[in-house]
């Protein structure tokens, strides 16, 4: 923006290709950079600065300052596209200087009929010249169900090198507190997929010991947040037909942002809703009241749920005041921006990008200070 002139420009079919915003820290700019992808749902730069942005329906599109370069050879072939399924997340190893490896969540059929069900899986693949994926290694695959929903699916390293993965519940919203099941779940593992001996529930009968919290509906946002080391996740709280109450009808949303801490639990299908509401009947259930749930940071009820996607901390230098504040991206069509203090105090929040413009899906930073954000089937960055 320039001499404070907001300039918007050629909308077609939800597609803005530049705007300008003043937030509470200023101005910024949102500019379309990508278009006509194929369904993108998770983005990650590599240390070459590299854009990689993975396609739900199965390609791995590669580019360099906002021009196509290649598609990445060597995914797997078992990737089964149903509903919300596909290839979804894609993270780089935090040492891959050293460590030259690409993971990536995606779903597959566990029998020819995709009936007989679906699973996420992840796993870690050897990526050579940024361009081949080679030598994949399943780490884990679970969050079986038949349906095409709810797969949670994100991938994030902490400054420790666990990595950590969200599983959705797959419409099986008992199993997610069921600890032989990992629907429902946030996941901590190395970064080879072995279980780290002090996970909470290593050595606890019948429980599968990748597991660190539990209690989670749909969880499609996933970072660490830079100063605590703490895991946060955006997650989708119920709506229609599993927030139904009888006499009361549809009491979702309940969209939540949490913070994760070993062991916890937090509550689907138990507890939702503001107050909290035990689904299937009227009763109201207060958190002081029910000590073993964890309580959300965030929370927002109907008719406000914003349908939250991917999520980031900002780790750039363009942006000060936004300097390690949360960004949520939400389905509804805006990106909001939570500041987090270090023991996990939520002490403002505003929208970024005004309702309606996109689906969006995801968001990064980029090494050139930037926020880049999935946007419908495009890219958009966001910069002063």
């Amino acid at each position: 923006m320039k001499n404070g002139i907001t300039i918007f420009l050629c909308l077609i079919s939800w597609n803005i290709l530049s705007a300008s915003f003043t937030s509470n820290s200023g101005p910024y700019q949102a500019n379309e950079i990508l278009s006509n992808l194929s369904s993108p749902w998770g983005l990650a730069f590599s240390p070459s600065k590299l854009l990689f942005v993975t396609e739900k329906t199965g390609a791995i599109k590669v580019f360099k300052d906002g021009i196509f370069q290649y598609n990445l050879a060597g995914l797997p072939r078992d990737i089964a596209t149903v509903g919300q399924g596909g290839l979804l997340d894609i993270v780089f190893h935090p040492e891959f200087q050293k460590k030259p490896y690409l993971y990536l969540s995606y779903t597959t059929k566990t029998r020819a009929n995709p009936h007989d069900g679906i699973n996420t899986r992840v796993s870690r693949f050897t990526l050579s010249n940024e361009k081949t994926l080679t030598s994949e290694k399943i780490l884990v695959q679970g969050g079986f169900g038949t349906d095409g929903a709810h797969f949670g699916s994100r991938l994030a390293f902490d400054s420790k090198g666990y990595l950590f993965i969200t599983i959705g519940e797959r419409h099986h919203k008992e199993k997610a507190q069921e600890l032989s099941y990992l629907n429902g779940k946030i996941l901590r593992l190395h970064d080879d997929g072995r279980i780290p001996d002090d996970n909470p529930f290593v050595g606890t009968p019948h429980a599968r010991g990748e597991i660190f919290s539990l209690g989670h509906r749909n969880p499609q946002g996933l970072d660490i947040h830079p100063l605590s080391n703490t895991p946060f996740v955006s997650e989708h709280g119920p709506s229609g037909y599993d927030a139904y109450l009888p006499g009361l009808g549809s009491v979702g949303k309940a969209d939540e942002v949490n913070a994760i801490f070993s062991g916890k639990n937090y509550g689907w299908p138990i507890l939702f809703g503001s107050p909290k509401i035990l689904p299937w009947t009227n009763r109201m259930i207060n958190f002081a009241r029910n000590p073993n749930i964890q309580a959300p940071l965030v929370e927002f009820t109907k008719p406000d749920g914003i349908a939250p996607s991917g999520s980031a901390f900002y780790t750039g230098k363009s942006f000060p005041s936004w300097e390690n504040d949360l960004f949520v991206t939400a389905l509804r069509g805006y990106i909001l921006r939570l500041k987090i203090t270090k023991d996990g105090q939520l002490i403002e929040s505003e929208k970024i990008i005004p309702n309606g413009f996109y689906r969006l899906r995801d968001v990064t930073t980029g090494p050139n200070g930037s926020l880049f954000a999935i946007a419908a089937n495009g890219i958009i960055e966001i910069k002063p």
